[in-house]
């Protein structure tokens, strides 16, 4: 479940607030990348697949219910 912090910083973010979506990035990152790290075959893929995710967050912040 998404905190109320969280749905607040997308909101802004969705607004095109880079500083808010960079919160909500340092709140989750590394519990994303531990769980990135476990499944993929090596770190750079991980550290990919990070970005990815990140990036699809960026782009789908004004959708999140």
């Amino acid at each position: 479940m998404i905190e109320a912090d969280d749905q607040r910083l997308l909101l802004a973010a969705s607004l095109g607030d880079r500083d808010a979506f960079e919160r909500f990035v340092e709140r989750h990152e590394a519990a994303v990348l531990r769980l990135l790290l476990a499944s993929a075959s090596d770190e750079a893929d991980a550290e990919d697949a990070l970005q990815e995710a990140f990036v699809a967050a960026w782009r789908s912040a004004g959708s999140y219910q």
